[in-house]
């Protein structure tokens, strides 16, 4: 009985962290796309200053990190819980990932490819 309830509450650990990683994904996205715009519609003189600018009209883009931390913390609860260890790396890694994309600059792509 109690093995049971520790491998629901893995499985619900497993879940809630993917559905976190998933939704600061997609407010990493929606932010990335933002700065993409504001980029585009900047002249030179910005454009050449626009780590700057990024940095102070988007730096709530930063406090996203606090989503895949969460997500990373409750990966690993659900991987100590786990029996399968190897299913429960997915949302360690995803987890991780999202944390690095808070910090890549993916804007610069954007901004690119649709130039």
């Amino acid at each position: 009985m109690l093995r049971d309830n520790s491998k629901q509450i893995s499985t619900k650990l497993f879940i809630a962290s993917l559905a976190l990683s998933t939704l600061t994904i997609c407010a990493i996205l929606w932010v990335n796309f933002r700065i993409a715009a504001a980029y585009q519609q900047a002249d030179g003189k910005t454009r050449a200053w626009f780590g700057l600018v990024e940095f102070t009209r988007f730096a709530h883009k930063y406090y996203l990190v606090i989503g895949g931390l969460l997500a990373l913390i409750f990966s690993i609860l659900a991987y100590r819980g786990s029996t399968s260890k190897k299913l429960a790396l997915i949302p360690i890694i995803v987890s991780v990932a999202t944390i690095a994309l808070v910090f890549l600059p993916i804007w610069k792509i954007i901004a690119n490819t649709s130039a």
